[in-house]
């Protein structure tokens, strides 16, 4: 985002990634698994102003045992399709995902994936999605998932809750859900 230093670290040292100005965002790819990362060593997490283009079967945004959150925003997240990939994928993480002004679409997999955990997390965006869920959440430990925004399943797998151990919110008037999956709880 603007005014921000975005720290890459690479072997031999730091790099600062360049800011952008008015203009299409910077756009980030990877053939061979997630488009980002996020750090598990106890550093705060922030990831601003990208699009980030997450090929078949993979990841955009992977939040792996990250121990303090993160914050993500302005971010527009798209899946190639063909595979399980989420748009984000938080497993098996704590502590707070501040995610504002973002826009998951396109995979296969759950577009927005909450797994395991005990982390809080605040999305303000939109989640279209038309094979997957648009939300998985499933066999949390605690914590309170809220969703503001357009949320969008026409076709797909509808919002899927199994063995929540904590708080999910959805506001009533940001969701479509056009399918045959629609909204199951299990076990909540």
């Amino acid at each position: 985002g603007a005014g921000v230093d975005h720290p890459l670290a690479v072997p031999g040292g730091v790099f600062i990634l360049p800011t952008a100005g008015l203009g299409p965002v910077p756009v980030l790819t990877n053939a061979a698994g997630p488009v980002v990362t996020l750090s598990t060593g106890g550093i705060s997490n922030t990831v601003s102003g990208f699009q980030l283009l997450a090929s078949a079967g993979n990841d955009g945004l992977l939040a792996m045992g990250v121990p303090n959150g993160a914050t993500l925003s302005d971010l527009t997240i798209i899946g190639a399709g063909g595979g399980a990939g989420s748009g984000i994928d938080i497993m098996n993480s704590s502590g707070t995902f501040n995610i504002t002004n973002t826009t998951i679409q396109g995979f296969d997999g759950a577009a927005f994936n909450l797994v395991n955990g005990n982390a809080t997390v605040n999305f303000s965006g939109t989640i279209n999605n038309t094979v997957g869920s648009v939300l998985n959440i499933a066999g949390t430990t605690g914590g309170t998932a809220t969703f503001n925004g357009a949320i969008n399943s026409d076709g797909g797998g509808g919002i899927q809750l199994t063995n929540v151990g904590g708080n999910v919110n959805v506001a009533a008037n940001t969701q479509i859900l056009n399918t045959a999956g629609g909204a199951d709880a299990l076990n909540i």
